[in-house]
């Protein structure tokens, strides 16, 4: 196992994929979830308000009035995640439209209203109809770790079936205190990473196509019209996914050498630092 200097502390979360058979209690929690948030988005966007404090002194009464069937904790899990659509309008000064949450649209779930059991292969989900137990199918892939603890859970309906996403903390990997063999690695603009085995990581192909991304940019931002805007944000959020997953190449690349530490040049401080 790698030990990263620096003293830098990575906690290991995934999400993992495990489908749920399309009961009906389960489609009707989602549809009534989904209603309960877009009452709430309703009346935050009425009041100019994301505050949670506020929103639940605004809805919840007439909320479980409503949907008296709909848990209480469910009630404020869709109030926090009508919260968070709020937010995002409160940033554009509420010039944008009013968010709107579809009726089989996705649904999270906080802690107070599932209970996993990964040893035996269930999980306790709060419904309309109350708690309920449905066997919860783990791929094989992740049946090697030790699953510890399930953080949240998102629900998300399909055709045929229920997927529930679940947030799962990994163990955290054994660490080697007392490394042997070092790795330097030296990191540039030529080549993303330059090892001190003689080894590196071209950077090419990321900047042919950072020029694609740039080139494109300038295009749009020169008509500066609404449809080159909307391309424009679409365009910021593809360049971040694709440097996140190039990132991570990087990342397996260098833990996968043979060498129990990897030491990192320290770049703080360099913008001011610089004379330039």
């Amino acid at each position: 196992m790698i030990t990263l200097a620096f003293g830098i502390e990575l906690l290991m979360i995934r999400t993992i994929q495990c489908p749920l058979p399309l009961d009906p209690s389960l489609v009707g929690t989602i549809r009534s979830y989904n209603e309960a948030v877009q009452a709430v988005i309703d009346a935050g966007w009425d009041a100019r308000t994301c505050n949670k404090n506020k929103l639940h002194a605004l809805t919840y009464k007439t909320i479980h009035d409503r949907l008296p069937r709909l848990q209480s904790s469910l009630v404020q899990s869709a109030r926090d995640m009508a919260s968070a659509s709020l937010k995002l309008a409160k940033k554009k000064n509420w010039s944008c439209r009013k968010p709107v949450k579809k009726p089989m649209s996705s649904i999270r779930y906080n802690q107070r209203t599932f209970t996993p059991f990964l040893e035996s292969g269930t999980i306790s989900i709060s419904t309309i109809d109350g708690r309920k137990r449905y066997p919860l199918v783990v791929p094989d892939y992740f049946k090697k770790y030790r699953l510890t603890a399930v953080n949240a859970i998102v629900l998300k309906a399909k055709k045929d079936r229920i997927i529930a996403f679940l947030n799962i903390e990994l163990p955290d990997p054994a660490v080697n205190e007392h490394p042997i063999a070092f790795l330097g690695v030296d990191r540039g603009i030529n080549n993303a990473v330059v090892a001190l085995d003689n080894t590196f990581y071209s950077s090419n192909h990321v900047k042919a196509v950072k020029c694609r991304y740039q080139h494109l940019r300038q295009s749009l931002q020169s008509k500066g019209t609404r449809r080159c805007r909307r391309k424009l944000k679409a365009l910021a959020g593809r360049e971040r996914r694709f440097m996140t997953g190039e990132n991570y190449r990087i990342a397996a690349w260098l833990v996968a050498k043979p060498f129990d530490c990897i030491v990192l040049e320290d770049l703080k401080g360099i913008k001011t630092n610089s004379k330039k």
